[in-house]
């Protein structure tokens, strides 16, 4: 008998080119990469086994019955390893190769280890094939029952796959889609339709080399301009680390002029003396992988305990030094974060995070950094408050409370400010100081606002607040929420379906928004006074803005900042009433912050000021204590002026 060989000797040309390549690169020392390459060897093995074991068996009456057995057993058992290595990496890149570790693994393994059997025993057995003295090679009676054990790792490999699918990624999810089908149809179909066509193992070949181009390729994991690692990178191999429990100390470099050598010297000449600073980072920190993890940011992961102390000194004294090319000096300005294990985290974002809050928030007085437990326990509260805020988006308990804005001429309170306030099981309080800014960071400002203004609509309908003497209440916008182009319109629908005027809001923005030179802040602007809706500038006095962008967009009122009411009444400076007395030719209404004795309100009233708001009036109030408040210090009594 005669098989024809022609697709496994194309495949074991290219599962050789791509050893070649994934050898020749730089990659990463991951369980998944190691499963990989593994199958990509064996694959390779099985393929030039069957060749050589067909042919062999063809001319059967040439060999030694010796050397026969050895070449078909060494088929039978590296093909059912094969599929475990497979059924392996799948594991890995689902994220549960703990299973590996645990005794429900050995269930995974008995097949494999049958079909090990199987080929062992059969030359004295002759379970899967004997050698007929008349015809040669024969398959024995098991021979189906070993492509029914390889078939059981099919079986699983694909219940893994739809079990984990949201664990891997698209792309992910579709390459190993493919091979399964192919490595499927390339069994059935030699089986059924060219038996004596090896294409089983071929198939199998391209299988593996289109899941090498889409999920193993090394060069997707290696920074282009400077060879190191990437982000991808460091998520893959951190993953696997948190899942083991590896622990390792972690170094956060920052080099922070990067971008303006590029300005200065060209993006070639920058790239390449960028090149050579993080060379000699790798060389002073050997032992250390090291990821380029942003465009001027790295990260070294240091499993085995460097010298930080020592070894930090030296790199920032070289750094004080150019690196020199094309005749150009080029002084990169450098400072590291050494992260050790017990403060390192454990899950991949959290240790995301916890470098983004380094990067971000540290204050670098020196050049070398340390976290400390102070630090660590700064991160921690940083990843609550966010987590923290995230559940109380999600579930929608972000509570408004309310401070009433006193008006002079009227003597009571006509206006009321709606504050946000967030309380969690876990954290406790949350001052809005921390989730608002934390709320800008992530994104989920503009969410967060328009709970809020929801919850404010909810509360005017079911509470008439007029008969108490309230006629506004005023809501603070976030700069980002009025940079999105449909923000007035879904005020105001969500307005309307509470059957809330316009006319009942102010909106309060800070200083920052009078230097943006984005269209839809203005354009929201227009549309929300048009409805019948004022604004008021948040914040004044903080170093933001000048007068000309204030007068520039159409403010009712304008918050004094209760830092500059306060200098004013510490030093009895006259930038105060300077700042009230302009706003006032221009016909804008001052309202005071920050008042906090009646002798203030008393002396603010004087110069001028149309309204005043502080704890001397009242601290804000939950909801649903604002109208027992307002009848007791509108209707029935009064605020003591």
């Amino acid at each position: 008998m005669k098989w024809n060989i022609d697709f496994e000797i194309a495949a074991t040309i290219v599962d050789l080119i791509f050893i070649y390549f994934f050898f020749s690169k730089k990659h990463l020392p991951t369980r998944k990469n190691r499963y990989f390459v593994f199958s990509l060897v064996v694959v390779t093995f099985v393929t030039v086994l069957d060749m050589l074991s067909s042919y062999m068996d063809s001319n059967w009456g040439s060999y030694p019955i010796g050397i026969l057995h050895l070449i078909n057993v060494l088929f039978f058992v590296s093909s059912a390893m094969l599929m475990l290595s497979v059924f392996l990496y799948l594991l890995s890149l689902a994220n549960r190769q703990d299973l590996i570790r645990k005794p429900v693994f050995i269930v995974f393994c008995v097949p494999f280890m049958i079909a090990v059997f199987l080929g062992v025993a059969s030359p004295f057995t002759g379970l899967l094939y004997h050698f007929d003295p008349v015809e040669g090679y024969v398959h024995g009676p098991a021979f189906m029952l070993e492509f029914a054990l390889s078939s059981f790792y099919l079986i699983m490999s694909a219940i893994l796959v739809v079990v984990y699918r949201r664990r891997i990624s698209s792309l992910q999810f579709r390459s190993v889609l493919f091979f399964l089908i192919a490595v499927a149809s390339g069994v059935t179909i030699q089986a059924l339709f060219f038996r004596w066509v090896l294409m089983a193992n071929a198939v199998t070949s391209i299988a593996i080399v289109v899941v090498f181009l889409a999920l193993q390729n090394p060069d997707m994991y290696i920074d282009m301009e400077t060879g190191l690692f990437n982000l991808d990178a460091f998520k893959e191999i951190v993953s696997e680390y948190s899942t083991d429990g590896i622990r390792y100390d972690l170094i956060d470099l920052n080099i922070n002029n990067y971008r303006i050598a590029q300005s200065v010297y060209g993006t070639d000449r920058a790239n390449e003396a960028l090149r050579r600073a993080v060379a000699y980072v790798q060389t002073m920190y050997d032992r250390a992988y090291i990821f380029r993890i942003a465009s001027d940011n790295f990260a070294l992961l240091d499993l085995y305990g460097s010298d930080y102390e020592n070894t930090s000194k030296v790199v920032a004294e070289r750094f004080r030094e150019p690196w020199t090319v094309d005749n150009n000096d080029i002084i990169f300005s450098i400072y590291s974060t050494y992260v050790p294990h017990e403060h390192v985290g454990g899950e991949l974002k959290t240790i995301i995070k916890n470098l983004e809050y380094i990067r971000h928030k540290l204050t670098h007085t020196e050049t070398n950094l340390v976290i400390d437990d102070e630090i660590s326990r700064s991160i921690e509260r940083d990843t609550a408050v966010e987590r923290a805020l995230e559940k109380a988006i999600d579930n929608k308990t972000v509570q408004i409370y309310l401070q009433p804005i006193f008006h002079s001429r009227e003597a009571k309170a006509q206006t009321a400010e709606v504050l946000a306030r967030l309380f969690d099981e876990e954290v406790g309080f949350v001052s809005p100081v921390e989730f608002v800014v934390k709320a800008e960071e992530n994104g989920t400002v503009v969410e967060l606002g328009r709970q809020i203004f929801e919850k404010v609509c909810i509360f005017l309908s079911e509470n008439d607040i007029e008969q108490y003497g309230i006629e506004k209440v005023s809501i603070n916008l976030s700069v980002f929420q009025c940079m999105r182009e449909m923000m007035a319109e879904e005020f105001m629908e969500m307005a309307a379906k509470y059957e809330v005027p316009m006319t009942r809001f102010l909106f309060e923005i800070v200083e920052t928004a009078t230097t943006e030179k984005d269209f839809f802040v203005r354009k929201n602007m227009d549309k929300l006074i048009a409805a019948g809706s004022e604004f008021i500038l948040d914040d004044y006095g903080i170093g933001y803005s000048n007068i000309v962008n204030v007068f520039s967009l159409p403010f009712r009122f304008v918050k004094m900042d209760k830092s500059l009411v306060w200098t004013y009444f510490e030093s009895d400076s006259d930038v105060l009433p300077d700042v009230i007395e302009t706003f006032r030719n221009q016909k804008v209404a001052i309202i005071a912050q920050g008042v906090e004795s009646k002798a203030m309100a008393r002396r603010l009233q004087m110069m001028g000021c149309d309204a005043m708001q502080g704890f001397y009036f009242s601290k804000p109030v939950p909801a649903k204590d604002f109208i027992r408040l307002m009848k007791e210090k509108n209707i029935e009594g009064g605020f003591g002026i």
